[in-house]
């Protein structure tokens, strides 16, 4: 679940993706705030261990913001001040994410 909250503060996000990871393990959930340019992402114990990385998405989403970010397994946060490009950076983890969960089906040799 990606969300983009125009004007919240990092406490409102860091609330909501604590609140959606505690209903759901296996919830993935990357949150915007555009006023700010703050990111924090929330990963579910499900999702942990299928290798999702909560500080990973926070840092690249934050990269297309021209800034940085990093975390634990099961929550990261991040920003940067090119706000403008909150879309792209949200596309862009969305992105990432499916591209890492469809190698996760491919066998290795």
């Amino acid at each position: 679940m990606i969300v983009h909250a125009e004007d919240a503060d990092a406490e409102y996000l860091i609330k909501m993706g604590n609140e959606l990871t505690e209903m759901d393990s296996s919830t993935v959930s990357i949150l915007f705030a555009e006023g700010s340019g703050r990111i924090v992402s929330f990963v579910g114990r499900r999702a942990v261990d299928l290798g999702v990385h909560a500080g990973r998405l926070a840092t690249e989403a934050a990269r297309v913001l021209g800034g940085g970010g990093g975390g634990e397994p099961h929550f990261g946060q991040g920003g940067g001040r090119t706000v403008e490009k909150v879309p792209e950076a949200m596309n862009h983890v969305r992105e990432y994410l499916r591209s890492f969960l469809a190698g996760k089906g491919k066998k290795t040799e």
